[in-house]
């Protein structure tokens, strides 16, 4: 009878942890789910940024088409002044968030604390 008591005993020893890890795997499940969540997200938000950027330089090569045409000895015409005016423009748009970046090569130097 002593035995019957003890696997008794053990049963509502197994039902309490076995619930609490229940609601812990549920706990986790809930949070897995959270993260596909936001990763889908991020992921769809990249796939729209790729598409924007891919339209932007087919916009610019247009525009550098037409530009060759009309003046060709523009100084937008050469890459070299193209790649230091947008790293100047993104060296002042990080700059305004808190980052130091190197004009010359486009690196973050640093990052905002």
């Amino acid at each position: 009878m002593a035995a019957g008591l003890d696997l008794l005993g053990g049963q509502m020893m197994g039902r309490f942890w076995g619930s609490d890890k229940s609601a812990e795997a549920a706990d986790w499940r809930g949070r897995a789910t959270t993260l596909q969540q936001r990763l889908n997200q991020a992921e769809e938000s990249t796939l729209f940024k790729q598409a924007e950027f891919d339209a932007n330089d087919m916009v610019l090569k247009l525009a550098l088409d037409a530009l060759r045409k009309a003046d060709p000895s523009s100084p937008l015409l050469d890459k070299v002044n193209r790649d230091t005016m947008r790293r100047r423009h993104i060296a002042g748009v990080l700059g305004a968030k808190g980052y130091q970046v190197d004009i010359a090569t486009g690196r973050v130097l640093s990052r905002p604390r």
